[in-house]
């Protein structure tokens, strides 16, 4: 189970954080959330996937496209 955490930001608003273990044990944050409850709902969210076995770690979403070019170029013709 993962926690929730306020912070003050640059702006001196308060913002929340998640602090939560990835299915390969590693520990890894989220922050920004702007209500505790918005915290909250994203914490339960990855709990839910991680149950069931769906979840998808958010870093996996900053691929390039470039690298992605490069992979699909890689393959041979007519393999999809």
């Amino acid at each position: 189970m993962g926690s929730v955490h306020s912070y003050t930001s640059t702006e001196g608003k308060r913002r929340y954080r998640i602090i939560y273990r990835r299915p390969d044990h590693r520990q890894t944050t989220e922050r920004g959330f702007s209500t505790k409850r918005d915290a909250e709902r994203r914490l339960a969210e990855v709990e839910i996937t991680k149950d069931r076995g769906q979840y998808v770690d958010p870093a996996s979403g900053l691929v390039t496209v470039a690298t992605l070019a490069k992979e699909w170029l890689r393959q041979p013709e007519g393999v999809l």
